[in-house]
């Protein structure tokens, strides 16, 4: 560690001031916390002070840190050495120079410069030169390191996956391409005429570099010879052979970087004093050694610790911490709980409270204070007192957020803090009793997985078998499953607790009765220890809990009773709010709790009143429990609720999904429903929909104890309307569950008669028969939502009365209505009052819903331009949103008006960017649908069969069932197209059969023209003219879409009957047909159908 510190100031220049860190038993790992102050105690002048400072604030991911190239400004001398150098260049970049606005290139390549920078920092790279889109990078001046070539690849990499997370305008992303050489240099300051020089480097090396990242594809780092050979099996490589490069005259050795290698740090764990011996567990606390060393070089390890309770899990994973020595690592401890399971991100809650020295009296603002001095950098402030629900909006400027970014910017921020502690010092990572994990926390945990592989972390997890982790695939995970022991193992134990004198027919039946399980063994014997028993009385239950009830009575009264009522609270628990739980029991608790902590039943940190409390083991609480009678239970999850609340009176933080647990098991129903309520509420403000959904589900099962009533009835409207989205977003909108909740909830705001909430649960069944297909339930609904809202006049409920109106008219072809709908629903918008609607009006924008309606309504009505006007200013305004089911929906809705159009490039730009946002944030429905919408596409570029097989994937089962869902018909209609494109023709008029079928079941027939004109084109290619079938099919097509203004769909029906009665001889009548039809268009004039259609009536003429 000495070492370690003095080779960093050495890289500072500063090496001789070691000595002073030394005097004052500064070790690396303090060096986050020294402040100017510490310093200038001692003796650092005011130069050094600012450069440790400086350096200080650099330590990034790396374990070493980088001296800033300022701290150690070269001399004027040049010099020879060898250099390690990476010559990084944005793949595409003339591209994107033709394509951009030189401004907006200005910002692309501003931001790539300084994420390669950021990159190269971290490892202690020099930055050269920026020469165009090439970033000049030096690694070993103008400080060298032993370790500069691994330096430069760790940093390449890093470089190479920053830059590909950067997107510019289009969604579209970058990526990088990297060469790295080394070789001898002359490397410093020259002068020329007209300026100095201080990077000039002579030699072939940078070269050479440059001409390798001409080599690398994408996302690839290229290497020559020498840099291989100096990193050795750190990273895995893939030989690209020989290659003849510019200006070089023998062919130069050439390897891919692939990724990290196998290889063990070399930076090894040192260990103290003895450490005392685990019984019965030496190969796999072996094995944790071994991953704890991988971890503490660099190599982020994983272990899953499986086992049934009792058989030791929480005892290896101690024995580890006592392995690992004091000093060498920064531990971070988070324990789950039975009773938090539903309280979303309960163990990140609670280690940062720890953490930050969270007092029960603090007020708001003195956890703010604390907070900030905890985290490390400023800007994830606003994340961390999100996860701890404490206000900053006002002073950190947070701006409107939804849940979901929310949630991703607390795991991000969780996530940045664990790499940078990583970057100080290895961290040992300890999750204990993941099988009472909650889902957001166990989603944080799959995020963090994966990243944790390139950083020092040793990741320890442990839980019971009903649990599985998801990331034991990872290839740097490792799953270890407990197995019970033998009986010498079980012997070992016993003579291990009671020491030698015990005779052996004591240690055999003790090893008999525990069965193996290293819990039972070891509490078993200290009974018999403490008692001084014979064999007689070792006559007790084959359970761990009777054990347990033994050990519970040798507390004595008061003691025992202290660990009842501690037990009702949960594993862990703190003597002030025992105190509370208490109060008026008539005996010394302070006494009973130095009894438990003398017991070893318990661990005690802190003293006096901010003493807090966990059980040794979750089963020692849980037969401490078992043992309470109901009633007695009843009585003191009853005084535990009341005593949360005074706390929450007092400003003290306590979690609503808490309290309500201890209101429903003391059987106060009435306030549990209602506490319920509030914790759901208060989860999907974060979006944490599954605790959300447990949270409300549990307060309806709460409301059965509750007497019928009105005050009931509204309390359960209340928990289903909250359900509603949830519900949805997890289950499927066409989840029977979903509707049976709504219609339930809609039944309730009857009874209650609460127009205002008949509005919202009736636009929650809109919103699902209309995403169902069945539209004569949705527009049912929407009419009567109409009338109450106008009747109700609250201007927010007509507005999203008005939204189902433009919804559900546009999507059964009734496009005038809808637009005007639309057009009145766009020009009223305000973002401050509507769009915080979208959590509970269908999970969208109304405002993008609107925009898209206009769009895709004035495509069908014959507005190309004003669509094609519409779908920009949409693209512009969803984005604004920041809420990423919008811009998917906009997305979505984009790609299907300009597809009617057959602005095929256009649709696949918008389809594929909806398909992208939609996998990132599990919107399937809107997935399915610009699949379809590619598929369509595809069929252009002659992609017939692939359209075919990606609609029946996506809709078959739908079409071979009587449930209708949302677009049906017009999907079949697509995969119709696709065999007439194949001369299937059977097949296609099967389609166009199953089209009509669902259209006319819900009368959904905002494409039926489009499906008659493709039903006449297969009966025309099947059977010919003669029969006037397919003539009669496309006048019915243009007769309809004549007859509701839908002009486009009219134009095609027109044009393709035109071409059908001019092949016939009757060009007169053919030109009767069609130019009547494209004499009404006054727009769009480059659109494909309408350039077709007077095409035609050139011919005609």
């Amino acid at each position: 560690m000495a070492d370690r510190l003095r080779d960093w100031l050495d890289a500072l220049d500063l090496g001789k001031y070691a000595d002073a860190f030394a005097e004052n038993e500064i070790v690396f790992g303090d060096l986050a916390h020294l402040t100017e102050d510490d310093l200038r105690e001692m003796s650092l002048p005011i130069g050094p002070r600012r450069r440790v400072l400086q350096a200080i604030a650099m330590l990034g991911a790396n374990d070493a840190p980088a001296a800033p190239s300022e701290a150690a400004a070269p001399g004027p001398a040049a010099e020879r050495r060898q250099l390690t150098v990476m010559f990084c260049d944005l793949v595409g970049s003339t591209a994107l120079s033709e394509k951009l606005d030189p401004e907006d290139l200005r910002l692309v390549m501003r931001r790539y410069q300084d994420t390669v920078t950021g990159s190269v920092a971290r490892y202690g790279g020099h930055v050269a030169k920026f020469l165009g889109d090439g970033v000049l990078v030096y690694f070993g001046w103008p400080r060298a390191f032993e370790d500069q070539a691994e330096r430069a690849v760790r940093a390449a990499l890093d470089a190479i996956a920053a830059v590909a997370g950067l997107r510019h305008d289009d969604g579209a992303a970058l990526a990088a391409r990297i060469g790295i050489a080394t070789g001898l240099v002359v490397v410093g300051e020259t002068e020329g005429d007209d300026a100095r020089d201080v990077d000039a480097v002579a030699g072939a090396t940078p070269n050479l570099a440059a001409r390798l990242q001409a080599l690398a594809g994408p996302g690839e780092v290229v290497i020559a010879a020498a840099t291989h050979r100096l990193i050795g099996g750190i990273f895995r490589t893939e030989s690209l052979g020989p290659h003849t490069l510019k200006g070089f005259a023998e062919p130069v050795a050439v390897w891919r970087l692939v990724g990290e290698g196998e290889a063990v740090s070399r930076f090894e764990a040192t260990h103290g004093a003895q450490l005392p011996r685990l019984v019965g567990r030496d190969s796999e606390l072996a094995m944790l050694t071994d991953r704890w060393r991988l971890a503490a070089g660099g190599e982020g390890q994983i272990v899953v610790i499986s086992g049934e309770p009792g058989i030791g899990k929480s005892r290896l994973m101690q024995a580890l911490g006592e392995r690992v020595a004091e000093g060498e690592a920064i531990r971070l401890r988070y324990q789950c709980s039975a009773y938090h399971a539903t309280t979303a991100l309960y163990p990140l809650i609670r280690q940062v409270e720890h953490a930050a020295g969270f007092e029960a009296g603090d007020g708001e603002a003195a956890r703010l204070d604390k907070l900030e001095r905890l985290i490390g950098r400023p800007e994830r402030f606003a994340a961390f007192a999100d996860l701890m629900s404490l206000a900053h909006a006002a002073s950190y400027g947070e701006g409107e957020m939804t849940p979901q970014q929310r949630k991703a910017r607390i795991h991000e921020a969780v996530t940045g803090e664990l790499m940078d502690l990583a970057g100080l010092q290895p961290v040992l990572f300890l999750f204990e009793d993941a099988h009472w994990i909650d889902p957001t926390t166990e989603e944080f945990l799959e995020t963090v997985a994966p990243k944790i592989a390139g950083a020092a972390v040793l990741m320890v997890v442990t839980h019971r078998p009903e649990w599985q982790a998801g990331f034991v695939t990872l290839p740097h995970a490792t799953m270890l499953t407990l197995n019970r022991l033998g009986r010498r193992q079980g012997g070992d134990i016993v003579r291990e607790i009671a020491g030698p004198a015990l005779p052996d027919e004591f240690v055999a039946r003790i090893v008999e009765r525990a069965d193996g399980v290293p819990l039972f063994i070891e509490e078993l014997t200290k009974t018999v220890a403490e008692r001084g028993a014979g064999l007689d009385d070792l006559d007790i239950p084959a359970t761990l809990q009777a054990s347990l009830i033994a050990r519970l009575d040798r507390l004595g009264t008061e003691a025992k009773e202290a660990a009842q009522v501690a037990s009702a609270i949960g594993r862990e628990f703190g003597h002030r709010l025992m105190a509370r739980v208490c109060e008026g029991s008539g005996f010394d608790l302070d006494a009973a709790l130095d009894r438990l902590a003398e017991s070893e039943l318990v661990f005690r940190y802190g003293s006096g009143t901010e003493a807090r409390y966990t059980f040794k083991h979750a089963l020692i609480q849980d037969t401490a429990y078992d043992s309470l009678l109901r009633e007695r239970r009843r009585h003191l999850h009853g005084r535990i609720a009341d005593a949360l609340a005074v706390e929450a009176g007092e400003g003290r933080q306590t979690a609503l999904a808490d309290r309500a647990m201890h209101l429903s098991r003391a059987e106060r129903q009435a306030e549990a429903a209602g506490e319920w309520c509030a914790a759901g509420e208060q989860a999907a403000r974060v979006f944490a929909l599954k605790e959300a959904a447990a949270h409300f589900r549990s307060g309806l099962s709460a409301l059965d104890g509750v007497e019928p009533g009105a005050e009931r009835d509204a309390l359960e409207l209340r928990l289903r309307r909250g359900l509603s989205m949830p519900q949805m977003m997890l289950e499927g909108i066409a989840a029977p569950i979903v509707e049976e909740n709504l219609l339930r909830a809609s039944r309730l705001s009857h009874e209650v008669d609460s127009s205002a909430d008949s509005v919202r649960t009736g636009w929650g069944l809109f919103h699902i028969y209309e995403n169902m297909g069945r539209w004569r339930e949705a527009c049912g609904h929407a009419d009567e939502i109409w009338s109450l809202a106008n009747t109700d006049g609250d201007e927010d409920l007509i507005y999203q009365a008005r939204h189902a109106q433009w919804s559900y008219r546009g999507l059964v072809g009734d496009f005038e209505n809808a637009l005007t709908f639309a057009e009145t629903g766009w020009a009223a918008y305000d973002n401050r009052r509507h769009h915080a609607q979208a959590y509970e009006f269908g999970w969208h924008d109304p405002g993008c819903c609107a925009g898209n309606y206009i769009a895709w309504c004035s495509a069908n009505l014959g507005f190309a331009d004003r669509s094609k006007r519409q779908i920009a200013e949409n693209e512009s305004f969803n984005a604004s949103l920041s809420h990423p089911a919008s811009e998917a929906f906009g997305h979505a809705f984009a790609a299907m008006s300009h597809l009617a159009l057959r602005r095929f490039e256009a649709a696949e730009r918008h389809a594929a960017t909806a398909s992208a946002i939609a996998d990132e944030y599990d919107l399937r429905a809107i997935g399915a649908m610009s699949m379809i919408f590619r598929a369509r596409i595809g069929l252009d570029r002659g992609e017939a069969e692939a359209a075919i097989d990606t609609i029946e994937r996506l809709v078959g089962r739908r079409r071979r069932s009587d449930r209708p869902c949302l677009f049906l018909p017009m999907h079949l209609s697509f995969a119709a197209e696709a065999h007439l494109a194949l001369g299937q023709h059977g097949d296609g008029l099967a389609a166009i059969a199953d089209a009509r079928r669902f259209a006319d079941m819900e009368d959904e027939r905002a494409w039926w023209s489009e499906i008659l004109r493709t039903e006449a084109g297969l009966v025309l290619a099947r059977d010919g003219a003669a029969d006037g079938r397919a003539e009669a099919l496309l006048r019915e097509a243009m007769a309809f879409a004549a007859g509701r203004g839908i002009r486009l769909q009219e134009l095609r029906a027109a044009r393709d009957l035109a071409r059908l009665i001019g092949e016939r001889g009757d060009r007169e009548g053919a030109q009767a047909v069609l130019a009547p039809v494209c004499d009404w268009f006054t727009e769009g004039f480059d659109t494909v159908d309408l350039g077709e259609a007077r095409a035609l009536l050139d011919d005609l003429a």
